[in-house]
């Protein structure tokens, strides 16, 4: 049965943040850098970045749930909760008789930094539990996986329509099994991929970032190094 979005605010958003829930269930949010659409599936949409017009598909959204045996894709049900709270976004799915997992994904929107914090939990064994993410920019005139740091995996894109900016998409290894990244745009991570018990919790975390192009190859590195060392921030 599909559930009707249950909106809350928490605290007042952050004074360069501007929360918008809208009708069908998305929100529109706006800072000082950018302005963009909340989706519960597709994670961050039609963002619009500094004075640019560019309106990239999707950032940082999750694709579908999986085991060894099934399939289930999150936007066949409406999220159970949503809850806003300053800089960040949270959208919950209990488990049900067709789908046992419950699945908690939180956006926090930091500056030009937009990270992605989920975890997955169930009421009975599963096995090969795994979580596929996806990012959608469009075509690009160059996409790689570069090798930043021993302990991230990383995907790097120039996006046409953004000629001065590149797109830096990363996850801790530990946590990644698979990358996927290609030419028309698409970043899809595939995480944990692990035999889960009753009463335990699979955490995983993303970042994205846009950096100037003309500084991809000094700041790219060290915004890895900072992400590897840095632990989860469970309270973000």
């Amino acid at each position: 049965a599909q559930h009707a979005p249950c909106w809350a605010f928490a605290m007042p958003p952050l004074p360069d943040i501007t929360w918008s829930p809208l009708r069908d269930g998305t929100c529109r949010v706006r800072s000082p850098w950018w302005e963009l659409l909340w989706h519960p599936v597709r994670g961050l949409t039609r963002v619009r970045f500094g004075p640019a017009t560019w309106q990239v598909p999707a950032l940082l959204g999750l694709r579908r749930i999986r085991t060894r045996q099934q399939a289930w894709s999150l936007d066949v049900d409406a999220p159970s909760d949503t809850v806003i709270q300053e800089n960040r976004i949270t959208a919950s799915w209990y488990a049900t008789p067709h789908r046992p997992v419950e699945v908690h994904a939180r956006w926090t929107l930091e500056g030009c930094r937009f990270w992605l914090e989920i975890s997955l939990l169930t009421p009975s064994r599963l096995e090969a539990l795994a979580l596929e993410t996806q990012s959608q920019l469009g075509p690009c005139s160059a996409c790689t996986s570069p090798t930043l740091h021993p302990d991230v995996l990383a995907a790097l894109l120039h996006p046409q329509a953004l000629s001065d900016w590149s797109y830096l998409e990363m996850v801790p290894r530990r946590e990644a099994v698979h990358a996927e990244v290609s030419p028309l745009g698409l970043v899809s991570f595939l995480l944990f991929r692990e035999t889960l018990e009753k009463g335990v919790v699979l955490r995983g975390r993303l970042l994205a970032t846009f950096l100037r192009r003309e500084n991809e190859s000094t700041l790219a590195p060290q915004i890895a190094e900072e992400f590897a060392s840095s632990p989860p921030n469970l309270a973000r």
